[in-house]
């Protein structure tokens, strides 16, 4: 159901999607439930910070039903919070950076900034799936189309989406569902969004170049998969490392020549101990060896989770503070 407009409460629900705010939730937070809608959602209206920054924050309503990294619905309060506090610190990184504390950073920089974030986007996106699953033209397509400006000309030319061809194991060619313009602000949107969350701070000049460099590097990591996939491969290709990229061995392996208490160190090397406990029983797979912030994010909701909503042979531990 879309939303009615009301000039001074903006854009709001009737019926049975109509929003409620959560009462026990700290004011500010966002978060709401609906009406005959399981779950709770995170809803913010940043119309007042789209008029002075035009064009850059999209959507200026946001309304998003607050689900895990797998799909599946958050249902725990404690957990639907946490993903609040962590939306609206990146809406608060988002608008610090348009407001123009920003850093400058050096072509070198831009660089390694733009390899991690590619990193990022593609570890995620072929996280659980085998090679023959993978949609690696709309990835190609996604990332070389994938910028605000191209959804804005698509929505004033009225396109109806770029076509996605593919090829099944005989090579014929098929057809793909068209990438919309929605789906192309979105993601240039939430490239934005894991540029910010990670910690960096571009200028507008600085991320258009970040933008550029990430789609060259996720189209060339895309046709090495097209490749390796008509050759029958099952594995994806690991995306190409980053300068910036760090292992668990390496991180306590630096806080140990910092000369950290030994009691420090062994509370850090049973933390990740931990970690790869929770992982290993969550995703049947051991940890993976570099360091990733979508697991990162993944772990930290889980902690933050109630005991009952967590699986795996670690809830006791949570329970236990």
């Amino acid at each position: 159901m879309s939303p009615k407009w009301s000039p001074k409460r903006g854009p709001f629900f009737v019926g049975r999607d109509r929003a409620t705010r959560v009462g026990s939730a700290p004011r500010g937070l966002g978060l709401y439930r609906r009406s005959g809608r399981d779950g709770f959602f995170f809803i913010k209206n940043l119309a007042a910070q789209a008029k002075r920054h035009p064009g850059r924050i999209k959507p200026a309503y946001i309304d998003e039903q607050i689900r895990r990294s797998d799909g599946a619905l958050v249902t725990s309060q404690k957990e639907a919070e946490t993903y609040c506090h962590r939306r609206n610190a990146q809406i608060k990184d988002m608008l610090l950076a348009l407001e123009g504390e920003t850093v400058n950073y050096s072509g070198a920089d831009l660089e390694a900034i733009a390899q991690h974030l590619a990193s990022q986007w593609l570890s995620h996106k072929q996280r659980g799936l085998n090679l023959q699953g993978l949609e690696a033209e709309r990835l190609h397509t996604l990332a070389r189309w994938g910028a605000r400006g191209t959804a804005d000309w698509m929505r004033k030319r009225g396109s109806g989406g770029l076509i996605v061809w593919t090829s099944d194991p005989t090579g014929e060619r098929l057809k793909q569902k068209p990438l919309g313009a929605d789906e192309i602000e979105d993601h240039a949107r939430k490239i934005e969004q894991l540029c910010w969350d990670i910690g960096y701070r571009p200028n507008e000049a600085g991320m258009d170049a970040i933008v550029c460099r990430f789609a060259k590097l996720v189209v060339e990591h895309s046709d090495i998969a097209i490749d390796a996939r008509r050759r029958g491969e099952l594995k994806p290709p690991k995306p190409a490392p980053d300068r910036r990229s760090i292992t668990w061995k390496g991180l306590l392996k630096a806080k140990e020549e910092e000369g950290i208490a030994a009691g420090t160190l062994s509370g850090m090397s049973k933390a990740v101990e931990r970690l790869a406990e929770w992982f290993e029983a969550t995703n049947a797979t051991l940890l993976p060896a570099s360091l990733d912030g979508d697991l990162a994010k993944s772990y930290r909701t889980w902690l933050r989770a109630d005991s009952k909503s967590v699986p795996g042979p670690l809830a006791a531990a949570v329970s236990m503070g």
